[in-house]
């Protein structure tokens, strides 16, 4: 293991000098590049009708606007259960609170669109 570290230096975890003020100016402009463009890449998805339903059926699988209670097979309460639709609704409002920093207009759109309560056109 060690001789292949030694002949492949790419494989050696980068390391940055915390002390080092060029350094850190260097990464966080980096940081803040990487998340510009995954904004830019959130908004051209949630531009086209197909973008919006994705994004839409992803929190929609999560429960992002939902709770949800597990029981088990007597129907009785199962708190596991429960903590677990709480995990996947709290990834669904995180994704969701993302893309609307990223669009917040693509956001409204994809909720006219889709959400429930929100009305619908013509209707």
């Amino acid at each position: 293991m060690t001789d292949e570290l030694h002949d492949r230096p790419e494989l050696l975890p980068e390391f940055t000098d915390a002390a080092n003020p060029e350094e850190i100016a260097r990464r966080q402009q980096a940081a803040k590049e990487k998340l510009r463009a995954r904004n830019r890449y959130i908004k051209r998805v949630l531009a086209h009708p197909e973008g919006r339903e994705l994004l839409w059926s992803i929190l929609d699988a999560a429960g992002a606007f939902e709770d949800r209670y597990g029981f088990g097979p007597n129907g009785h309460p199962h708190s596991e259960a429960t903590w677990a639709y709480r995990g996947q609704k709290d990834l669904g409002l995180r994704l969701y609170h993302s893309w609307s920093v990223a669009d917040r207009a693509g956001m409204l759109a994809l909720l006219d669109e889709f959400h429930p309560l929100f009305p619908k056109k013509g209707k």
